[in-house]
């Protein structure tokens, strides 16, 4: 009875530190508003990446981190005639010009990361940007509420879940509208998925750590 109280209480003290994290990421839509693409139009690129031909979501949002966490950028794919770069802090991780004179690619997993950010007492503003024709198009907090289909370069975020309605998650997809063809929001010109992953704190590792050890001594002395 003993050996399996004690068996319990180690395998309690290891799962202590492999608790579910809230969800990473979340937006703010404020200036804002929910919505869907692509607003009458056509876009490239949302059956491939949600078997859909509309996708709900947000205009106008700000995209944060709400822990620290490492981050991971996957290219989606893009349909532009202009050449659209991402961009975080300073540094280009995806251009739509490599694949020029083609202005169409769909079906697309080219990933970057990971990247680790360090959140600390207020979420993170990510910050990533979009250039359209090497001129800074729009930016992660200063992004325009472009639902009445006005001319704005923009880009429009929705959670990989059940629910598009969500504005938390560990995964989301920025979908770029650059504005080239007139007012359209098709938002196809360039999408971007990103991902973010826990990264285990020194005093969880070390949590876990004893709890691995307490249970193989545990086992080494039932067997002795």
């Amino acid at each position: 009875m003993k050996k399996i109280l004690l068996l319990a209480a180690l395998t309690i003290f290891l799962l202590g530190g492999t608790t579910a994290q809230a969800a990473l990421l979340s937006i703010s839509d404020d200036p804002g508003s929910y919505g869907d693409i692509p607003n009458g139009a056509t876009n490239e690129l949302l059956q491939g990446i949600y078997g859909t031909s509309t996708r709900y979501g947000y205009f106008g949002s700000t995209v944060y981190l709400t822990a620290s966490a490492n981050l991971y950028f996957t290219f989606l794919g893009f349909e532009a005639g202009y050449d659209n770069d991402f961009i975080l802090r300073t540094s280009q991780l995806f251009s739509t010009e490599i694949y020029a004179p083609n202005n169409k690619v769909t079906g697309s997993s080219v990933v970057s990361g990971p990247y680790f950010f360090e959140v600390g007492a207020s979420p993170l503003i990510i910050p990533f940007s979009f250039n359209v024709n090497n001129v800074l198009g729009v930016r992660n907090g200063f992004n325009p509420d472009d639902a009445s289909a006005s001319a704005n370069i923009n880009f429009f975020v929705s959670f990989d879940s059940n629910s598009p309605a969500d504005k938390n998650g560990d995964s989301l997809v920025l979908f770029l509208d650059d504005a080239g063809a007139g007012p359209d929001d098709n938002h196809d010109d360039m999408a971007i998925r990103i991902g973010a992953r826990a990264v285990p704190e020194p005093a969880t590792m070390l949590l876990l750590g004893v709890g691995l050890i307490g249970l193989a001594v545990f086992g080494r002395k039932r067997f002795i």
